[in-house]
């Protein structure tokens, strides 16, 4: 083995372990670490966080999600239908019940505003 790769070789064994390999030579390293020449480092006793869950995951959070969506959904709707529109079917009923369409329509033709129809006094 050249020197460059028992190098990268012995960063590459020791990267997880803290130890700084940049400083020792391998021999070091290896009596340092207790490690012998047929012996293979055991790094599952130095890994410090477990496997991510990935089966399953999305089924996971949107059996915690799509309730929690709905139940928002439902509320921001029913809340939306009496704060908004029944107020405001309220006011066009309001609005319809004195309307007279024909009293409108003289207002508007004596005020000169349609081409088509003059105003009564002409």
């Amino acid at each position: 083995m050249t020197s460059t790769a028992s190098t990268l070789l012995g960063f590459l064994s020791f990267r997880g372990t803290g130890r700084d390999s940049s400083c020792r030579t391998e021999a070091q390293l290896k009596c340092a670490s207790g490690f012998s020449e047929g012996r293979r480092p055991n790094f599952q006793s130095t890994m410090s966080l477990p496997k991510p869950v990935m089966r399953g995951l999305l089924a996971k959070r949107l059996r915690f999600h799509l309730p929690i969506a709905f139940t928002l959904a439902i509320t921001a709707a029913i809340a939306f239908k009496y704060t908004v529109t029944e107020p405001r079917k309220k006011a066009y009923a309001d609005f319809y019940k004195q309307y007279d369409a024909v009293k409108e329509f003289n207002a508007m033709r004596e005020a000169g505003i349609f081409e088509s129809v003059r105003p009564s006094g002409e």
